[in-house]
């Protein structure tokens, strides 16, 4: 279980509660961000929490979580309406039996998968359904995944896609090169989220929170690169120190390849070069706001067109606002 995880324990303090001096950093954050939500609990519930997660130590042999008996408070708690002499896991168990904390967490899968502010009925019936599954992860998102909801028209393209989904997905859906592992860090530290590295317990606000000037500005300079390869220097990955004469230097990578993902006949064809691409860039059927641009692009270049109009196309349409979404 998460609470019994050596780096929980560290990062909210649970390894140093004792009884007679708890700590309440792990108690009120199962709660407030994991579970129930701010304003679902009292101080109370937070300080007989925190009397419950006593005695939670680390074997440092093994880095494995050891029950320290002596340091556990054993005394009647009162939580959530309930008094007994409760332990962490019995804390937890009062928790999830509570309706706001399948609602809450309905909430948060909701948004991860399908889009951003559910009606308050729609997380009703989802939290309801959690409570009916027992909060069993593989039979909810089985459920949510086979919904209307996840196939309507609201579902698409209504997220901001993360740094790793941007990169993921242009590595997947394009012909492009692999970058060395350096850049990859850059890359993802450069756009804000840099993997395994969150920046607090919570994780990473996600939505609205991935774009602003400076992350925009680089994930277009990004796609840029993409295309047309990627260059180190260019993309400001800093030089390694002057001493050090034993690393590697980050590759290049070439451009795009055009010809894996577009025939000779594409090249003439500029209206089915367009829907073609399209798809591949935005996994959906064309818009008439996005097409009129690229024609009139295209409608610039000599037919038929070279890898470089056709490169230029593909990095207009990737840094459109539509190709942030997901």
């Amino acid at each position: 279980a998460v609470s019994r995880d050596p780096a929980m324990m560290v990062w909210l303090d649970s390894v140093q509660s004792k009884k007679g001096n708890p700590n309440e950093n792990f108690g009120r954050e199962v709660m407030e961000l994991f579970t129930l939500g701010e304003g679902n609990y009292t101080e109370s519930d937070v300080k007989a929490a925190a009397r419950a997660f006593t005695g939670y130590r680390i074997n440092q042999q093994e880095q494995s979580f050891r029950f320290a008996e002596r340091q556990f408070d054993p005394g009647l708690k009162t939580f959530m309406g309930q008094t007994g002499p409760w332990d962490g896991d019995q804390i937890l168990d009062i928790i999830v039996s509570q309706p706001q904390c399948a609602r809450f967490l309905g909430a948060k899968i909701w948004r991860f998968f399908v889009y951003d502010d559910p009606e308050p009925k729609l997380l009703d019936a989802v939290g309801s359904e959690i409570r009916n599954l027992r909060y069993e992860l593989r039979p909810i998102l089985k459920a949510l995944l086979l919904s209307e909801e996840f196939y309507s028209s609201r579902s698409r393209n209504s997220q901001i896609k993360s740094p790793i989904q941007f990169l993921v997905q242009a590595l997947r859906t394009m012909p492009i090169a692999l970058p060395d592992s350096e850049v990859f860090e850059f890359v993802f530290r450069q756009m804000g989220q840099v993997p395994f590295f969150p920046p607090n317990v919570k994780g990473w606000d996600g939505g609205k929170s991935w774009i602003n000037t400076a992350t925009l500005s680089f994930r277009y300079k990004l796609a840029h690169q993409l295309v047309e390869g990627i260059n180190p220097q260019e993309i400001g990955l800093p030089k390694p120190p002057a001493l050090d004469m034993t690393s590697p230097r980050p590759t290049m990578t070439p451009p795009l390849l055009v010809q894996q993902i577009v025939s000779p006949e594409d090249r003439t064809r500029p209206e089915a070069l367009i829907e073609k691409l399209f798809v591949r860039t935005f996994q959906c059927h064309p818009k008439n706001e996005l097409t009129g641009a690229l024609r009139d692009f295209l409608a610039t270049r000599e037919l038929p067109l070279d890898d470089h109009a056709i490169r230029e196309l593909l990095l207009l349409m990737m840094t459109t606002p539509n190709y942030q979404l997901t």
